[in-house]
């Protein structure tokens, strides 16, 4: 028997947004965003509202409201329970198209909205107004991959060249302190690979250790205090240096896609330290395809996680 059921058979997903506590949201490489409850897919969900064309990404917050990203007019929030779309052109002006930058909920209800070349938008519904916040002075063209805040209030950004913490105080934009992190060849204690797709806070010791996910080099454990980084790569039994998600389950392990199945990674405490071991898993098992897609995992708040892949979704 399978291990894994899959939905959505023969679409290649490039994003999952959940809904409630078990829906799911799902697009493909074109702009057709479907939504899957109980086992039943709708497709085109977003036609009864024309304003909302070739929408690229979008989140829904705890308010319930929906902040889309159009490539076709820019940003917009909905309240479904008034059925109010509401344009937003002062938010992010210059943008990426089709490059599904992640947003994020802050624990203080402001919406980060990534941009162009490391110019995000921060929509405060306090004030009514985004606050800019511009993590690349040096101008280089970067592209926001991962984007999390943990919870010491510390943000992680996530890029296809290294990554940014951004440490606020008292959560003023204003005051942000932004510090950069790349692979040094020289340094043997870095980040092994600059292509960051995810972060995951360590599920036993989230205070100390966070997870970073990379698209060559693997997995990369940071100790947040001391700055220094463990790597667990295909000599250690990962499946592909290629990562595109981590999720913590309820049990504490880490699951991970990649273009070689997905992983399960279980931690056994060992004195101060951690004992890691892999079980990989392959289409045989069940899922849609060996090869996953970047961007395309979530956690369900009911605890399930979900991955999606070339050929379809596994949850």
């Amino acid at each position: 028997y399978p291990l894994f059921t899959t939905s959505a058979k023969g679409k290649s997903i490039r994003m999952i947004v959940p809904s409630g506590h078990s829906d799911l949201y799902l697009v493909d490489y074109g702009y057709l965003w479907m939504k899957l409850a109980k086992d039943s897919l709708c497709q085109d969900v977003f036609a009864f509202k024309p304003g909302l064309k070739e929408v690229d990404n979008f989140i829904i917050s705890s308010k319930n409201e929906y902040w889309f990203k159009s490539d076709h007019s820019g940003y917009y929030s909905y309240d479904p329970e008034n059925d109010k779309l509401t344009a937003f052109p002062e938010i992010n002006a210059d943008q990426h198209f089709g490059r599904k930058q992640p947003f994020l909920e802050d624990k203080r209800g402001r919406i980060w909205l990534p941009g162009l070349d490391g110019r995000i938008s921060i929509w405060d519904p306090a004030k009514q107004k985004p606050d800019i916040l511009n993590i690349n002075p040096g101008g280089a063209k970067i592209l926001c991959t991962a984007l999390i805040e943990d919870r010491q209030g510390v943000f992680w950004v996530g890029t296809e060249n290294g990554y940014a913490k951004i440490v606020l105080r008292d959560g003023d934009i204003a005051s942000a302190r932004v510090e950069w992190f790349y692979n040094d060849s020289q340094n043997r204690n870095s980040l092994n690979y600059n292509l960051v797709s995810a972060f995951l806070e360590d599920p036993h010791t989230p205070d100390e250790y966070l997870w970073i996910s990379t698209k060559g080099g693997g997995l990369n454990r940071l100790h947040k205090s001391t700055g220094t980084y463990f790597y667990l790569t295909q000599k250690e039994g990962l499946p592909d240096n290629v990562v595109y998600g981590i999720l913590a389950d309820d049990q504490g392990n880490i699951w991970g896609s990649t273009n070689k199945g997905i992983f399960c990674l279980t931690a056994t405490k060992k004195g101060n330290d951690f004992s890691y071991q892999f079980r990989n898993f392959r289409k045989s098992a069940g899922l849609q395809d060996d090869e996953f897609n970047s961007v395309a995992y979530a956690r369900l708040p009911n605890g399930m996680l979900a991955f999606a892949g070339v050929n379809g979704l596994n949850v």
